[in-house]
Parts: structure tokens; C-alpha cells; sequence
């Protein structure tokens, strides 16, 4: 029995054999996964033999839009297509393809129509076979020896392989002979000469021909395989390091938003960081960052946003370090070292201060912040740090002193800090008016 396929000989003329192939053993890996019937796929004599057991084909398969996959994120397949477009391909490019399924042998060729007249349609010729046996068997024919052993790079369970991490999101290839090709579930996808190592994705986005995967899934993926690799084996975190110091497309996926950054890593990376460039170097993403840092009096070293991200892990956000710098203190003086004019300002600053509110000196340090712009801090809740730059000024003295102490009664902004702060002035006003 002769029956129809509508779809013409010059369809996706970009498949070839290969093409063919990759979609006859990926139709096979899907029903064992979602029929429990298990696949082979062997070479001998010239064929490929490609077979599952306890299972056979219906004649709807040679409907489009038939499939038992529809929705299925487990399975390999997800087109529908498969089939037709792998014999299709097969045929077009003079190879025979036959198909077993139960009883029944299936022949496709490329066949004028018989209702579109002059037109090369796909055509499988049905007839009955040997006894009935429940299985599907697809052989290819006149496959020479070089062809077969192309065919086996476009499936994992086909090669040895060696030197693989297993991780939830999917496997890290660190074998030479797998760099940079992008497997989906053990399929063959793409190759970027880019990457460093090889990767199969548990699950990804792939477009129809399975050639190409959605770029915002392989980068997240990859990233994420890396860090649970990295975080499974000490071996693998130096390598990745080196990645992330060399801004390779591995971990263009890790970003601020990374949050599953392993602490083993992080740590590592931090690490080197200050090996390589001394504990006086911060790492930046831009040369204005940069600036900033030779400002506050560090060396600011450009990273990728990838290394950025990792290492903020263990030494904080660049805002976070950038804050810690301006409030870190590089010397506290003794009362010696002040000036006799500083001395008696910073006393008269503070008598005033305290006709309303308790301070003695004993809570005072007089010192030099980092940052220029930081005049005064309440310090661990109970110290009172003043710039020894202001001591030449009693008012600016008794403005900073007034607003940290009032910072025991709470935090820059909170309501109970700003009515401190007025309380008190408040209240030395009316001391002066009583003094007088």
C-alpha cells in the first residue's frame, strides 16, 4: 500500500544524511524514556540499525502534527516531525532507509504525486513482513565505515567519553575531544570554538533542526553546571578560576543576580585576586571605578562582570566595599599630636555639648578618615569619632559632635535620630540664654 507524505523533495534542503540520522536515534532515546522501550542503535556490513523493542509505529505517525511527545519537556523530540523529515532527507540524498515496525515494512522514496501532478512527494510503501514482533527497527543501508563513525559524535551513549561531572542542570565535558560542543539530553546541538569545555544540558530551548539552542538557556545552564561542578570537586574549581580570570563564553551566563555562587569558589577567587594583585587592589568593572578607588586611596583593577560578580561574594558589592573604605580610619591621634588650637576647640565643643548631653573625653577619638567626606561617625554604639580636619572650626566641631551623639537615640534618618538632633540644640540655645 502506497501512501502520500504532503511534503515535497526540496523541504529543509539543508538536512542531509547526518541530519537523518541525528533524528532516527533521537526518535529511539525518546521512546525509551517515554515508553520504557529500549533503544540500540548498531553498525555492521554497511548498515545502521537503529531499534526499540516492545513498541511499534502507528500509520498516523506519517500525519504532521502526530506525535506522542506534544508537551513532554523529557523528551529529546518535541516537533512531531522526525520521522518523515529524517527519511525524507535520507531518500533525497540516494541512501535506502527501511523501517520495521511489527509486521509491517515501511520503504520510503521520493515519488511523483499522484494528486499534485509533476511533483516529487515523500512516499512509504507499506507491506506486510516477516511474523509479527513488537518492535520498530530503522536500518540505513550503504553506510560506509567514515559515515558511521561521524554519526556516532552526535550521541553521547555512542562514545567513549571520559572525564564527565554530573551535576542537576546537566554534565561538564572536560575531555579535550569535547571542547566547545553543546549536547541537549545527549544530542549533538552546536559547536562554539568559544567554550572551554563541552556541556549537555538536561533541558534546553532548541530550535526545529536541533542545531542551535536558545543563547539565554545555554549561558544560565552552563553557568549553573559550573557552579555545582565547582562546588562537588576542588579539582574542577581551579579550572574554573582560570575561566573566570580569562572572561571565557563558559560563564558569560554569571552576572550581579547570581546568587548560587558556591562559597568554595568565591573564596577562591577572592583569594587570588589579592595573590595576584596585593591587599591594597579592589576589583572594579569600569575605568570611572577605578578612579574611585585611586580616590579613596586603592588601586582599582578592571574585571569582567562574571569575576565581579564571584568574588562580590566573599568581599562584598563594590557599593558595600566603596562605604567601608570612606568610613575606615588611618590614624587616631593622641592627645600630644593635637595642636594647642585644636585642643581647645575640641574642648570647647564638647563642654558645650555637654551642658545637655553626658561626654567626656574618654568617648572621644580624634582621627583621619579615608574619605575626605566623612567627617564624623558614632562608632559600635558607644564611641564619638570627629575628623581632626575640623578642630580648626568650633561650630563644624559642635555640629558633628551634637549629630553623633544624638545617634544613640537612633539611625541617619530615623525619626528618633532627627528629633534627637534638634532636642539638643534646642537645649544648648537654652543654655547659652541661661548662661548669659
Amino acid at each position: 500500500m502506497r501512501y502520500e507524505v504532503s511534503v515535497k523533495s526540496d523541504y529543509v534542503p539543508s538536512w542531509g544524511l547526518k541530519d537523518a540520522f541525528r533524528e532516527f536515534g533521537s526518535n529511539a532515546f525518546d521512546a525509551e524514556q517515554e515508553m520504557s522501550a529500549k533503544a540500540s542503535i548498531t553498525y555492521k556490513n554497511g548498515v545502521v540499525r537503529i531499534e526499540n523493542e516492545d513498541i511499534t509505529i502507528p500509520r498516523e505517525a506519517l500525519l504532521f502534527g502526530h506525535t506522542t511527545k506534544t508537551g513532554d519537556s523529557a523528551m529529546i523530540g518535541q516537533f512531531g516531525e522526525g520521522l518523515k523529515l529524517a527519511c525524507l532527507a535520507a531518500v533525497r540524498s540516494g541512501y535506502e532507509i527501511r523501517i520495521r515496525s511489527g509486521s509491517e515494512l515501511w520503504r520510503p522514496s521520493m515519488q511523483e504525486s499522484k494528486i499534485f501532478k509533476g511533483t516529487q512527494v515523500l512516499t512509504f510503501e507499506i507491506t506486510q513482513g516477516k511474523a509479527e514482533r513488537k518492535r520498530v527497527v530503522v536500518e540505513m543501508l550503504g553506510i560506509n565505515p567514515d559515515q558511521w563513525n561521524d554519526f556516532k559524535q552526535l550521541f553521547l551513549r555512542l562514545q567513549s567519553i571520559s572525564d564527565v561531572i554530573k551535576t542537576d542542570s546537566g554534565s561538564l565535558l572536560l575531555g579535550d575531544e569535547q571542547k566547545g560542543r553543546v549536547f541537549v539530553k545527549g544530542v549533538f546541538v552546536e559547536f562554539d570554538a568559544k567554550l572551554q569545555a563541552g556541556y549537555d544540558l538536561r533541558t534546553a530551548k532548541v530550535d526545529r533542526d536541533r542545531k542551535l539552542v536558545d543563547h539565554w538557556d545555554l549561558e544560565y545552564t552552563m553557568k549553573s553546571i559550573w557552579f555545582e561542578a565547582a562546588a562537588k570537586q576542588a579539582s574542577v574549581r581551579q579550572q574554573f578560576v582560570k575561566i573566570l580570570e580569562d572572561q571565557e563564553a563558559d560563564v558569560a551566563g554569571i552576572n550581579q543576580w547570581s546568587s548560587d555562587v558556591p562559597v568554595e569558589v568565591s573564596k577562591l577567587v577572592a583569594a587570588r585576586f589579592r595573590e595576584s594583585y596585593g591587599d591594597n587592589a579592589v576589583p572594579v568593572l569600569t575605568l570611572a571605578e577605578s578612579q574611585d578607588m585611586e580616590h579613596l586611596g586603592k588601586r582599582g583593577i578592571i574585571v569582567s562582570k562574571s569575576l565581579m560578580a564571584v568574588i562580590s561574594k566573599e568581599l562584598g558589592s563594590l557599593d558595600v566595599v566603596k562605604a567601608g573604605l570612606r568610613k575606615e580610619v588611618l590614624k587616631t591621634y593622641g592627645w600630644h599630636e593635637l595642636t594647642s588650637e585644636q585642643q581647645g576647640v575640641l574642648e570647647s565643643a564638647m563642654g558645650t555639648l555637654a551642658r545637655v548631653r553626658p561626654l567626656t573625653i574618654a568617648e572621644v577619638d580624634v582621627v583621619d578618615f579615608r574619605s575626605s567626606d566623612i567627617e564624623g561617625m558614632f562608632k559600635d554604639g558607644q564611641r564619638i569619632l570627629v575628623a581632626a580636619k575640623l578642630l580648626g572650626d568650633f561650630g563644624k566641631t559642635l555640629q558633628v559632635l551634637v549629630h553623633e551623639v544624638a545617634h544613640r537615640a537612633g539611625g541617619d534618618g530615623q525619626h528618633s535620630h532627627v528629633q534627637e538632633i534638634e532636642e539638643i540644640w534646642m537645649e544648648i540655645v537654652k543654655s547659652l540664654r541661661v548662661v548669659r
